[in-house]
C-alpha cells in the first residue's frame, strides 16, 4: 500500500483474513453450539415463545371480557426498526451504500422482481429492480400483538433461495432454505419455507422439517421438470417429494455419500445434474429427475481441496450442444467438464484443469466462505469467479470475468500473472491492472451471483447481480468493470454486535457491526460506516457525548473526541495488552463499559484474559486488581491456565475463556464475567480488591458447565446481579445474591419454558424488578416479586412484534426510557417502556437533531430546547432547527428529483448550505416524513410547507389551521396572518411511496421566497404532516408552542443568503458605470 492508503486503511483494520473469519465464527458459535444441543433447538424455541405469548394474552382477554362496555383500547406499544435501512460510506472504491450479508439471489424477468436471502435477516423482495426492498418473512415487522403464526416455526437465517417465476409475483413459487452455509452456524436452520404465491405477501408453509439444523448451500429446480427440487446441505443432498406431503425431504444416497456437506448442486435443462462434496468429489446423475433423486456417479480424477462451487453453461433451446460444467475449489483451482461425455463409460470421463485462475481470487484465504462461480449465458467459455477481497484505493471484491481458451487438456483463464499476488497473500494491489478484474466498487466477500431471466426462462447475460457481505450490487452492462451499482437502499439486514447510546439524547447512538465497521446513527434510518471494517464493543463517555471508544476486533481500539463525525476522527488507542500473546486470548468482539466517577471523570473497562481499566479514556491502562501496567502476562489473569502461551488453535494453548461481559455497579464496584465464572472487584482508598478474595464468586448452586454470556447488576450496594447463559438444556437466566442461601438461583425462566441461547440482559434502572433479556428468538421481559419471577407479563405481548432474530445487545436509554435491541441480521430495534399504547401509524417530524420525534403526555421533552447539539460541537439546539427540513439555494447545486432517504441524509452541511435560501430564483426545500407504525400509502399523507418573516416573532396561525390542513384546504385561508404558502398554486404534497419505519419519504417544494414580503434576512419554514389514521389535531396557534406539543409539526429558521449572482450583477454594473465615466472624461 502507498502511504496515503495506509493512512486511509491502517493494517490493523483491514478486511478479515481466513484465521480472523474463523475466530469470528468461533466467537459467535461458542455459546450457541455445544455438545448435546438438539438440531431443532430454534424450531422448538420458536414454538415455546409463542406459548409464552398466548399466556401473556390471557389477562388482557379476561379484562376485555369483564369490561365489554369500554371503547377499544389504542394499539398496544410495539417494536419498530431503528435501522440502518442502508449504510452510507461503505467499504469499496467510491464508498458505495451497503447493507449486510446476502447469501442468495433470484432475479426475475427483466430484473424487475428480485428475491434476496440475508444471513440472519430473512427473505426480502423488490419489485423495482432493487430500488426499494420489503421484508417478506412472517416476523419481519408487525404491530399486531396477537401470537398467531402461519408456520410451526420460523427462522430468519437464510442460506439459499430458488424461485420459479410466474407471469406475475402472485404466481411465483419460492423455496427458502433456512440455515446459513460457509461458517459453522448451519445450526440455525428450521427446514425449508415454501410459498406458491410470492411477491409482498407469500403464503409461507414450512416443509423439509427433517432438515432443521442444517445449512443450505443451494436449492436447484430442474428447469425441464420443476417438480424436481434439490437441496445441497451441510448434511447431504436432498430431493423434494414430487407430491404432498412435503414435510420431509428425501436424502439422496444412491452413488453419493450421505451425511456429508454437499456444497453445491446444479441441474441442466437436459435433465442431468451435478453435486459437489466438501473435500471430496463431484458427482453426476443422468436421471436426477426420476422422482427419487436419481443415481449418481463420481467424476473420475476430481478430488476437491475444500468447498466447491459449480456452474453450468446455458443450453440453447434445442438442447444442443450439451452444457459445460465448471467446478471452482476453495484452493483457487478451476476444473472443466464437457457433459457430452456422460453417455460414455465413466472410466473414460476426463476433467480438464483450467490454468490462469488468479491467486488473488482468495487473497484473504477465504474460499471456504466466499466462493462464487457462474457461466455467462451468452458464451459457454466465459466464466465469472468471485472470492474475498483485493485492494484498489479501498477493499473491493475479488471478482473476475474472462473467456477461457484452449482445447484438449489445456485450458486457460485469461488473467495476466504479472498482475497476480506475490508470495505475500494479502498483497493484491496489482490486480486492478488486470483486464479480467471487474470488482471495482463492490464490497468484498461474495456469496452468490444471479442473472435476470428472460421471458422464455433463459438467463439474460446483460443483467448481472451479486450478493456479498455488503449487500447487493447490479450491473446492466454485462458485468463490465465499474458498472455495478449498489442496490441496498431499504435493505435493513446489518449484523450488529454492540450498541452504545449518547448520554444526552436517544436520537444518536453508535453500533459495532460485522463487516460494516462502527455505525453512526443520527436519528433517521441511514447510518454511516466510520471507520470501515469490523466493529465490536463501543462506549460513550457518560460525561462527554463527544468522547467515544470503539473496538475493531480483539485488542485493536480507537477513540474519537468529536463523536466519530468521520473516519478521520478516530485515532488509535495504545493498548498495552495488545501484544501477540494477549491478543490471541481475547474475544473477537468484546465489551467496552464506562462509568462516571463524578461530573468530570470517567472509568472505562475492557477485557482480554484480564480486566483492564483506563481513567483517562485510553491514555493509560492498568489491570485489576493490582493496578499494574500489565507487562507481567501472568498477573491478574482471570480464567486462563496458559496465559504465557500464544493461542495457536490447539487445545493445549487454548484459554479457558476470555472476558465476555463487564458491568459497573458503581465507580467503586465492577463485575466481570468469563464464560465460566464471575469476579467482583471493589475499590476503597484507591485500591482494588477481589471480593471474595478467592478466584471468582462462589459457584454453589450454579449449573455445572454452563456458559455465561452477559451480566446485569440489580443492586449496586447489595451486590445482586443476573447472568444469561448460552447453550441448551439449561435454565438461561440466573440470579446471584451474596446474602442468600443458596447464592445462585434460577430466575425461573426454565428450559421447558424457553430453551434458547441468551446473550444480552439489562435491568431497568428505574424499575429494578424488571429485566429484559435478549435471546436468539427475540426479547422478553421478566418481573421479579420477592423470590419469584414472572415471564408472562403483558409486555411480552410486544414480543410478537419483534422478529425472531438473534439479539446481541440490549440497552435502555435512561433519559428517554427507550429499550433498544441490536440484532444479528436486522439492525437495531426499539420500544418505549413507559407508555402502554402507541399510534399506528405514527407519523412525525423532528424539531432538532437531538429529537427522536416522540411525544409523551402531549409534549415533546422540554430538554430539547437548550440541549447540546449531538452532531455539531459547540452548538446549542432550539426547537426551530428541524433536520427534516433542508434547503438547496437557487445559486448552488440543485437536484432534478426529490432525494430518497439516503440522498436526503447525505445533505449534511447544516449551517452553510442546508440552512440558507437565496433572495431570488427557485430554491429547493425538502421535507422528510417519518413513521414508526405500519406502512401508510403515500397518497394518504398530506404535507404542507408555510413560510413567514423570520426576523420578527413567528405570527400566530389561523384558529382553524389544523382542520384546514387535515382537509387539504387549498383556498386562501391564511389571510393576513403573516404566513404564506410555499407553493400557492399547489400547497400540499403527497408522498411518492409508502412511508414506514424503515423508509421515510421526502417531498420537494420549489420556492421563490419573494412570496414573503419585505425581503427579510431570515424566514421561518414550518412543515406539517397529517393522515387520516394519525391526524394533526392540536389547535395551539402559537407555532413555537405547537412544535413542542405535536409531532406532526416542525419548524426551521433559515438564513437568506447573499446571492453571488446579485453581487456579480452589482459588480458588473459598477464596472459599467466606471467605464462610462472614463469614456466621458476621455471625450
Amino acid at each position: 500500500m502507498a502511504d496515503d492508503d495506509l493512512k486511509r486503511n491502517p493494517p490493523a483494520e483491514v478486511e478479515e483474513r481466513e484465521d480472523e473469519r474463523e475466530e469470528r465464527n468461533a466467537w459467535f458459535m461458542q455459546t450457541r453450539r455445544r455438545d448435546g444441543v438438539p438440531n431443532d433447538l430454534f424450531a422448538r424455541a420458536s414454538a415455546q415463545k409463542r406459548t409464552m405469548l398466548r399466556q401473556a394474552a390471557v389477562p388482557l382477554r379476561v379484562e376485555a371480557d369483564a369490561l365489554p362496555g369500554l371503547a377499544p383500547a389504542p394499539v398496544p406499544v410495539y417494536w419498530t426498526p431503528l435501522g440502518p435501512s442502508v449504510v452510507g460510506h461503505g467499504q469499496a472504491q467510491g464508498n458505495p451504500p451497503v447493507s449486510g450479508r446476502i447469501n442468495s439471489l433470484a432475479v426475475g424477468p427483466g430484473g424487475t422482481r428480485v428475491y434476496a436471502g440475508a444471513a440472519n435477516g430473512g427473505t426480502w423482495y423488490s419489485e423495482d429492480s432493487g430500488a426499494s426492498w420489503t421484508p417478506i418473512d412472517e416476523y419481519a415487522f408487525t404491530t399486531t400483538t396477537a401470537p398467531v403464526s402461519k408456520m410451526e416455526a420460523d427462522s430468519l437465517s437464510t442460506g439459499a433461495i430458488a424461485v420459479i417465476f410466474g407471469a406475475s409475483a402472485a404466481t411465483d413459487v419460492i423455496f427458502v432454505g433456512t440455515g446459513e452455509p460457509g461458517a459453522p452456524d448451519g445450526y440455525f436452520g428450521v427446514g425449508i419455507k415454501s410459498a406458491t404465491s410470492g411477491g409482498f405477501t407469500p403464503n409461507w408453509q414450512l416443509e423439509g422439517k427433517n432438515l432443521a439444523g442444517m445449512a443450505f448451500y443451494r436449492i436447484a429446480i430442474a428447469p425441464d421438470k420443476p417438480s424436481e427440487v434439490f437441496a445441497a446441505t451441510s448434511n447431504g443432498l436432498y430431493v423434494r417429494p414430487t407430491s404432498a406431503p412435503f414435510d420431509n425431504w428425501t436424502q439422496v444416497t444412491t452413488g453419493i455419500p450421505g451425511n456429508v456437506a454437499v456444497t453445491d448442486v446444479v441441474v441442466s435443462i437436459t435433465g442431468v445434474a451435478f453435486a459437489a462434496v466438501w473435500g471430496g468429489s463431484v458427482y453426476a446423475s443422468i436421471d436426477a429427475n426420476n422422482g427419487t433423486g436419481g443415481t449418481w456417479r463420481a467424476i473420475p480424477g476430481f478430488t476437491a481441496g475444500g468447498r466447491v462451487a459449480l456452474a453450468l453453461s446455458q443450453v440453447p433451446a434445442g438442447g444442443t450442444p450439451p452444457p459445460i460444467l465448471y467446478a471452482l475449489v476453495a484452493d483457487a483451482t478451476l476444473h472443466r467438464f464437457d457433459t457430452a461425455q456422460l453417455p460414455n463409460a465413466v472410466a473414460s470421463w476426463t476433467v480438464q484443469t483450467v490454468s490462469g485462475v488468479p491467486k488473488a481470487l482468495f487473497a484473504g484465504g477465504q474460499g471456504f466462505y466466499d466462493i462464487v462461480l457462474a457461466v455467462d449465458p451468452s458464451d459457454p467459455n466465459t466464466v465469472y469467479m468471485a472470492g474475498d477481497r483485493v485492494f484498489f484505493n479501498d477493499w473491493d471484491l475479488s471478482f473476475f470475468k474472462g473467456a477461457i481458451a484452449g482445447s484438449g487438456s489445456n485450458y486457460t483463464f485469461p488473467s495476466n500473472p504479472a498482475n497476480d499476488i506475490p508470495s505475500v497473500p494479502d498483497n493484491a494491489t496489482k490486480i486492478p491492472n488486470d483486464a479480467t478484474w471487474i470488482g471495482e466498487g463492490i464490497h468484498p466477500d461474495a456469496h452468490c451471483l444471479a442473472f435476470a431471466v428472460n421471458a422464455d426462462g433463459t438467463r439474460d447475460p446483460t443483467n448481472v447481480w451479486v450478493g456479498c457481505d455488503g449487500g447487493i450490487f447490479q450491473s446492466t452492462q454485462s458485468g463490465k468493470r465499474a458498472t455495478f451499482q449498489s442496490r441496498n437502499v431499504g435493505l435493513a439486514v446489518t449484523e450488529l454486535t454492540y450498541i452504545a447510546q449518547h448520554p444526552d439524547t436517544d436520537a444518536v447512538l453508535y453500533g459495532g457491526a460485522q463487516d460494516q465497521g462502527s455505525l453512526r446513527f443520527r436519528g433517521d434510518a441511514v447510518c454511516y460506516e466510520a471507520p470501515e471494517g469490523d466493529g465490536g464493543g463501543v462506549a460513550y463517555d457518560p460525561n462527554n457525548g463527544w468522547q467515544i471508544m470503539r473496538q475493531y476486533i480483539k485488542t485493536t481500539l480507537s477513540s474519537a473526541t468529536d463523536g466519530g463525525a468521520s473516519a478521520a476522527s478516530w485515532k488509535p488507542v495504545t493498548f498495552p495488552g495488545g501484544g501477540p500473546i494477549e491478543t490471541s486470548r481475547v474475544a473477537f468482539y468484546g465489551p467496552l463499559a464506562a462509568v462516571a466517577v463524578d461530573a468530570t471523570h470517567t472509568l472505562l473497562a475492557f477485557g482480554t484474559n484480564r480486566l483492564w481499566v483506563t481513567p483517562d479514556w485510553g491514555a493509560s491502562w492498568t489491570t485489576l486488581p493490582s493496578l499494574s501496567n500489565g507487562k507481567n502476562l501472568a498477573q491478574d489473569v482471570l480464567d486462563d491456565p496458559n496465559p504465557m502461551v500464544p493461542y495457536n488453535g490447539t487445545p493445549a494453548s487454548s484459554p479457558t475463556s476470555p472476558v465476555v461481559a463487564i458491568a459497573w455497579a458503581s465507580p467503586t464496584r465492577i463485575f466481570v464475567a468469563t464464560q465460566h465464572a464471575v469476579w467482583q472487584f471493589d475499590q476503597s482508598g484507591g485500591n482494588w480488591t477481589p471480593n471474595p478474595p478467592a478466584a471468582g464468586l462462589p459457584a454453589a448452586g450454579f449449573p455445572a458447565g454452563a456458559v455465561i454470556t452477559a451480566i446485569a447488576v440489580e443492586d449496586a450496594t447489595k451486590g445482586t446481579f443476573y447472568v444469561t447463559l448460552g447453550g441448551a438444556n439449561v435454565d438461561h437466566v440466573w440470579y446471584f445474591d451474596p446474602t442468600a442461601n443458596p447464592q445462585w438461583v434460577t430466575a425461573q425462566l426454565t428450559a421447558a419454558t424457553l430453551d434458547i441461547p441468551m446473550h444480552a440482559i439489562v435491568v431497568d434502572p428505574a424499575h429494578t424488578e424488571q429485566i429484559y433479556v435478549g435471546t436468539d428468538v427475540g426479547v422478553i421481559q421478566g418481573i421479579k416479586t420477592g423470590a419469584s419471577w414472572n415471564w408472562t407479563g403483558v409486555f411480552n405481548l410486544s414480543a410478537a412484534t419483534f422478529p425472531e432474530s438473534a439479539v446481541t445487545c440490549v440497552a435502555i436509554h435512561p433519559r428517554t426510557r427507550v429499550l433498544r435491541a441490536a440484532t444479528h441480521g436486522l439492525g437495531v430495534w426499539e420500544i418505549p417502556l413507559d407508555v402502554p399504547t402507541a399510534s399506528d401509524p405514527d407519523l412525525y417530524l423532528r424539531v432538532n437533531p437531538a429529537d427522536a420525534g416522540r411525544v409523551s403526555a402531549g409534549a415533546r421533552p422540554a430538554w430539547l430546547d437548550g440541549v447540546n447539539d449531538p452532531t455539531t460541537q459547540g452548538a446549542t439546539l432550539t426547537h426551530s432547527m428541524s433536520p427534516d427540513i433542508k434547503a438547496l439555494r437557487s445559486s448552488g447545486s440543485t437536484l432534478t428529483t426529490a432525494p430518497d432517504l439516503l440522498a436526503f441524509a447525505g445533505l449534511q452541511n447544516f449551517a452553510s448550505n442546508l440552512n440558507t435560501v437565496d433572495t431570488f430564483g427557485t430554491n429547493q426545500l425538502f421535507i422528510e416524513v417519518h413513521n414508526r407504525g405500519h406502512v401508510v400509502s403515500g397518497d394518504q399523507v398530506n404535507v404542507l410547507l408555510l413560510l413567514a418573516d423570520g426576523t420578527v416573532p413567528a405570527p400566530a396561525l389561523p384558529a382553524d389551521f389544523n382542520t384546514r390542513i387535515q382537509n387539504g384546504d387549498k383556498t386562501a385561508w391564511l389571510g393576513a396572518t403573516g404566513w404564506f404558502f410555499a407553493d400557492g398554486t399547489n400547497p400540499f404534497r403527497t408522498l411518492s411511496g409508502g412511508v414506514e419505519a424503515r423508509l421515510p419519504q421526502v417531498v420537494q417544494y420549489n420556492v421563490d421566497i419573494s412570496v414573503v414580503p419585505n425581503s427579510p434576512g431570515k424566514i421561518y419554514a414550518a412543515a406539517f404532516v397529517t393522515t387520516g389514521a394519525d391526524p394533526l389535531t392540536t389547535a395551539n396557534t402559537d407555532v413555537n408552542a405547537l412544535v413542542m406539543a405535536d409531532k406532526h409539526v416542525a419548524i426551521r429558521t433559515m438564513e437568506v443568503g447573499t446571492d453571488w449572482r446579485v453581487v456579480l450583477g452589482v459588480v458588473l454594473v459598477l464596472v459599467g458605470v466606471a467605464a462610462v465615466i472614463v469614456i466621458a472624461k476621455e471625450a
